[in-house]
């Protein structure tokens, strides 16, 4: 199983990991919006990752239209992800981080 990884911010994203059977340390660096192969390996490690990331804000791809908040990276499990859903998210982006700029504003 492949893992993908896709950085759907406006900057660099250095994707860091611990293989689990060396617990080596494995930085992958992920372009803004592009995506990366970062892990090739077994369902148990991939899971480990993904919960792992999930608490800092790793969101499936199929799941980030009904987040409603903004993403910064997300993943697909065994094929990449869409181009269009990168494309898209970055808009989105756009439009959360003005509205919360916005706001914030509004609110000092």
């Amino acid at each position: 199983m492949k893992l993908f990884i896709a950085n759907t911010t406006k900057q660099r994203h250095i994707f860091t990991f611990r293989v689990l059977e060396t617990g080596r340390l494995r930085q992958i660096p992920i372009e803004h919006g592009s995506q990366m192969a970062v892990l090739d390996g077994s369902t148990d490690e991939i899971e480990a990752v993904i919960k792992h990331h999930q608490v800092y804000g790793l969101i499936d791809a199929s799941k980030i239209d009904q987040s409603r908040q903004f993403v910064g990276i997300c993943y697909s499990i065994d094929k990449p992800v869409s181009a269009n859903i990168i494309e898209k998210t970055i808009r989105d982006n756009d439009d959360h981080l003005t509205r919360n700029a916005h706001n914030r504003r509004q609110a000092s």
